[in-house]
C-alpha cells in the first residue's frame, strides 16, 4: 500500500484538522489516530527526538516585532542553510537541527542591518530560544553573545552530555556508565539498567536515534553502543510532555554520529587485564585478588560526505574480546545415611576459560532531499558470541555440564522523514524495526543428547551426566515501529498531535538436554557413591516440560495532542494529553487490553523578563507499559511434569503438573501509573553558567501485580490484579473459606519519592 501527497493540499488538510483539534480535542484525537494509521499502515514507533530546535523573536531597537524579517542557520552539522520568516509578531521557529554549538543565525529585514550572530547551541530534544535586535542600516553586524541558556518552553528536566564530555569523564565504555552523571539517576543492581526519581530498573525507556530498544519483555535496555559512536546524550528524568510515552522512570535519548562536509575519523584501541586491576577489600579484612582476564576492545569509526550539503555517511566498527580464567576445586560431602562411607568428601576439580566477543557497530546516511524534505537512515547492531560457563556453583563429573555456547544481541534499522510543508506545519515520520535473540546451547552440540543428572547424596548436589545444568533456550524478539508528529504553529501557539504503534513478538524454545531433567537420591547398590547410573539410586524424579515453545505478541497504540502557548513574551503554558493502549496476546488463552489517558501540564515565568529566569510548575500522569513476560504467564499449558520412581525405577509413585495454569485476570484491571509534581527555578548567573534548585515529587497511584495464592491441591496460582485498590469478591470469598481468620486483602502499595535537587551548569561555548 503506498500513498501520495502534494505539499499544498496536505497543508489545507491539516489547517482544517487542526481547526478540528482545536474545537474538540477528543473529536480531534481520534482523527489524529485515523490519520496516522493511513499513513504509517507499513511499520513501526520511534519515541524520543534526534534533533533540536531554534525559536525566537526578531525586533527593532523599541522592542516592537519586526514581521517578515529573514532568519537563516547554517552549521558544520546542518546539511545546506536553513531559514524561515518572522510571523506578524516577530516570532520564528527553526525545528530539526542537528545538535551543534556552532549555528550561525543571520537576520535581515528592508531597512535594517544584517546581524549575524555566531556560536548558537542547540541541544538534542530542546529549543534554544533567542532575541535578535535590528537597528535601521544598512551595514552587517556580527555578533559573538551565546543565546540564553534557560529555554523557557521546554518543561523537561534533562541533562545533556555530549560526545566530548564523554570522551574526558573518566567513565566506563558504554554509553550506559554515563547515565549515572545526572541528577536523580541512581545505581538499581540490575547491570546498565539504573532507577529514576524512585522507579525501578525496569521503569525506563531507551531510546536510540529516535527507535525504541527497550527489550520488550524484560523491560531493560536492549542494545549496546560504545561511546565512540555517540554524538549526544539527552537523560529526561521527569516533566515529560504528552508527546512522550509513559514511564516512571527515566527517558534516555541517544544520538549517534553523522557525517558532516569534512571527513572526521579516528582509531582506538584499549587494552587490560587483572595485573591492572586493584584488589578487592572486603569488610572482614580480606584481600580477594581478580580473577585472571584479559581486555581487547579496539575499533575505528568514519564519516564525510558523498556529496557535499546533499549526501553524508558515518561508519563505525568495535570489536571486543573478554577472556576470564577460572581454575580450582571443589569439595562435596557425601551425606547419604543409608551407606557406610557417609562423610566422605569428593574433590571436584575445574579448569576453564569463559570467551566472550561483541561486534558492534553503527552506521548512518543523511540526504537533504531539498531545502523542505531530509532523509536519515541509521543501522547499529551488537551480536555477540559467548562459550562459558554457568558455574562452578554445583559440583560436576564433567565441566561440559556447566559450559555452554550463547549468542545473543540483534540489529536495529530507523528511517526517519522530516518535512516541512510550509513555514507553520513540520512533521516528522519514524519507521523501525529490532531483531534480538538470544541462544543458549551446550557448548558441544552433541551434549544435546545426553540427559541431565544430579545427585543429592552430596550436600551441595552433584552432577553425574554431561547433561547441561541449565535448560537450552532459543528466543527471537521482533518489533515493528512507527510514529508520526505534526506540529502547527498558530500565532502564539505551537499545537503538536501524533499517533505512534508498536507490535512485538517473541518466540521461545526451551528444554532439557536429552529432555529429561533427572534427580536421583539414596545410591545403595554401587561401591562407587558417586555413581553415574540412575539405576544404582532407590529414588528417581523425572522431570521435563509439557510444551516448550511460546509465541507471545504486544502491541502498543499511542496518541496524543498538546499545546505550548505563549501567553506573554515571559510566560508560556504547554497542556495535553495522551492516549495509550497496551496489549498482550498469549499463544493460546486470554488477551489483555489496557486503556489510559494521561494528562500533563507545565508552565514557565520568566520572572526577571531578561531570558535568563524561569520559574517552572509541572504535573503529570505516567502509565507504565506493561512487560512482555506478563504475556507468558496468560499463555497456560507451559508447566512441567515430575514423575517419581522408587525401588531403583521399577516403581511408579506418581506424576505431578505444576505451572500449567494461565494466570486469572481480576476483571475491571487498569494499568500501573505515577503522578508527578514539579516545581523549580532556574536563573542564569552569567553567560553559560546557569543554576537550578528543583522539588520532585511522585507517587505510585496504583500497581499491577500477579499475586500468588494456594491452590486446593497444594500448589500455586496467581492473579494478575491491581493490589490494595480493587478486588475480585467471589475470588476472596473462597480464600477466606480457606484461610479463615488468617487471610488479610492485600495492601494498597506506597511508593511515596520526593527529592530537592541543586544543579551548577556550565555550557562549555565549544564542542
Amino acid at each position: 500500500m503506498g500513498f501520495s501527497v502534494e505539499g499544498g493540499d496536505f497543508g489545507a488538510l491539516v489547517e482544517v484538522f487542526g481547526k478540528e483539534v482545536w474545537m474538540n480535542w477528543r473529536r480531534g484525537l481520534t482523527m489524529v489516530l485515523a490519520f496516522s494509521a493511513a499513513l504509517l499502515s507499513s511499520t513501526v514507533w520511534g519515541q524520543g527526538a534526534t534533533t533540536g530546535s531554534l525559536s525566537g523573536k526578531v525586533v527593532d531597537e523599541k522592542g516592537q516585532p519586526i514581521p517578515g524579517a529573514s532568519v537563516t542557520v547554517t552549521s558544520n552539522y546542518l546539511q545546506g542553510e536553513r531559514g524561515t520568516a518572522t510571523d506578524v509578531n516577530g516570532d520564528f521557529v527553526i525545528p530539526y537541527l542537528p545538535p551543534a554549538s556552532d549555528y550561525r543565525v543571520k537576520a535581515e529585514a528592508e531597512g535594517f542591518n544584517k546581524v549575524i550572530q555566531s556560536n548558537i547551541t542547540v541541544n538534542l530534544g530542546s529549543t534554544t530560544t533567542m532575541q535578535i535586535t535590528l537597528a535601521p542600516g544598512g551595514t552587517e553586524i556580527q555578533v559573538t553573545a551565546q543565546a540564553p541558556a534557560i529555554a523557557l518552553k521546554e518543561g523537561k528536566v534533562s541533562t545533556q552530555i555530549t560526545q566530548e564530555e564523554l570522551n574526558t569523564i573518566p567513565v566506563g565504555r558504554s554509553y550506559q556508565d554515563a547515565l549515572l552523571l545526572a541528577p536523580q539517576v541512581m545505581p538499581s543492581g540490575a547491570g546498565g539498567n539504573p532507577a529514576v526519581a524512585g522507579g525501578n530498573s525496569t521503569s525506563n525507556q531507551w531510546v536510540v536515534n529516535g527507535l525504541n530498544t527497550t527489550d520488550p519483555v524484560t523491560g531493560t535496555f536492549g542494545s549496546n553502543l560504545n561511546f565512540n559512536f555517540v554524538r549526544e546524550m539527552e537523560i529526561d528524568t521527569g516533566g515529560l510532555s504528552a508527546e512522550y510515552s509513559g514511564t516512571s522512570g527515566g527517558l534516555f535519548n541517544v544520538l549517534t554520529k553523522s557525517g558532516t562536509n569534512e571527513f572526521h575519523g579516528e582509531i582506538f584501541g584499549y587494552y587490560t587485564n587483572d595485573s591492572m586491576s586493584a584488589n578487592a577489600h572486603s569488610t572482614d579484612l580480606a584481600v580477594t585478588k581478580p580473577t585472571p582476564f584479559h581486555r581487547y576492545d579496539y575499533g575505528f569509526d568514519v564519516g564525510g560526505p558523498i556529496l557535499k550539503d546533499r549526501f553524508w555517511f558515518f561508519v563505525g566498527y568495535n570489536p571486543v574480546i573478554n577472556s576470564v580464567h577460572y581454575e580450582g576445586e571443589q569439595i562435596a560431602t557425601n551425606v547419604n545415611p543409608y551407606r557406610p562411607d557417609v562423610g566422605s568428601q569428593l574433590s571436584v576439580p575445574y579448569k576453564y576459560d569463559d570467551y566472550r566477543r561483541t561486534w558492534t557497530w553503527a552506521t548512518k546516511f543523511n540526504y537533504r532531499v531539498n531545502d523542505k524534505h531530509n532523509l536519515e537512515l541509521a543501522i547499529f547492531a551488537d551480536p555477540a558470541r559467548m562459550w562459558d560457563s554457568e558455574g562452578p556453583y554445583t559440583p560436576a563429573l564433567y565441566n561440559e555440564s556447566r559450559m555452554n555456547r550463547r549468542y545473543q544481541g540483534g540489529y536495529n534499522t530507523v528511517l526517519r522523514w522530516y518535512a516541512t510543508w510550509t513555514p507553520k506545519i513540520f512533521m516528522e515520520t519514524t519507521l523501525g524495526y529490532n531483531d534480538k535473540s538470544l541462544q543458549v546451547q551446550p557448548w558441544d552440540t552433541s551434549d544435546l543428547a545426553y540427559r541431565t543428572v544430579e545427585s543429592f547424596d552430596y550436600n551441595t548436589g552433584l552432577y553425574l551426566s554431561r547433561g547441561s545444568q541449565s535448560m537450552f533456550s532459543m528466543n527471537d524478539r521482533t518489533t515493528r515501529q512507527a510514529q508520526i508528529k505534526v506540529t502547527w504553529l498558530v500565532g502564539k501557539h505551537e499545537i503538536k498531535f501524533g499517533g505512534e504503534g508498536e507490535w512485538a513478538r517473541s518466540i521461545t524454545f526451551q528444554d532439557y538436554s536429552g529432555g529429561q531433567f533427572v534427580e536421583v537420591l539414596y545410591n545403595l547398590r554401587s561401591a562407587n557413591p558417586a555413581s553415574p547410573n540412575i539405576h544404582d539410586y532407590y529414588y528417581q524424579w523425572y522431570v521435563w516440560n509439557q510444551n516448550p515453545r511460546t509465541d507471545e505478541r504486544t502491541r502498543y497504540y499511542a496518541g496524543f495532542i498538546q499545546d505550548s502557548w505563549s501567553v506573554t513574551d515571559f510566560f508560556n503554558i504547554k497542556a495535553g494529553v495522551r492516549y495509550e493502549k497496551n496489549e498482550m496476546v498469549p499463544g493460546a488463552g486470554q488477551t489483555l487490553s489496557l486503556d489510559s489517558w494521561s494528562p500533563r501540564i507545565h508552565m514557565a515565568w520568566d520572572w526577571a523578563k531578561n531570558g535568563k529566569s524561569k520559574f517552572y510548575a509541572f504535573f503529570g500522569q505516567y502509565y507504565d507499559r506493561p512487560p512482555g513476560a506478563f504475556t507468558s504467564a496468560l499463555d497456560p499449558g507451559h508447566g512441567s511434569y515430575v514423575a517419581r520412581y522408587s525401588h531403583y525405577g521399577t516403581k511408579h509413585d506418581y506424576t505431578d503438573l505444576s505451572g500449567n495454569l494461565a494466570d486469572l485476570v481480576e476483571p475491571g484491571i487498569a494499568p500501573q501509573y505515577t503522578n508527578e509534581f514539579i516545581v523549580g527555578n532556574s536563573y542564569e548567573l552569567k553567560p553559560d553558567l546557569t543554576f537550578d534548585v528543583r522539588y520532585t515529587y511522585r507517587d505510585v497511584g496504583r500497581i499491577l501485580e500477579d499475586v500468588g495464592y494456594i491452590l486446593p491441591n497444594g500448589g500455586y496460582g496467581y492473579i494478575l490484579m491491581n493490589p490494595g485498590t480493587s478486588y475480585w469478591p467471589s475470588q476472596e470469598q473462597s480464600w477466606k473459606a480457606a484461610l479463615g481468620s488468617t487471610y488479610a486483602k492485600p495492601p494498597r502499595p506506597i511508593r511515596h519519592y520526593e527529592g530537592l535537587t541543586l544543579t551548577l551548569n556550565r555550557r562549555f561555548a565549544n564542542r
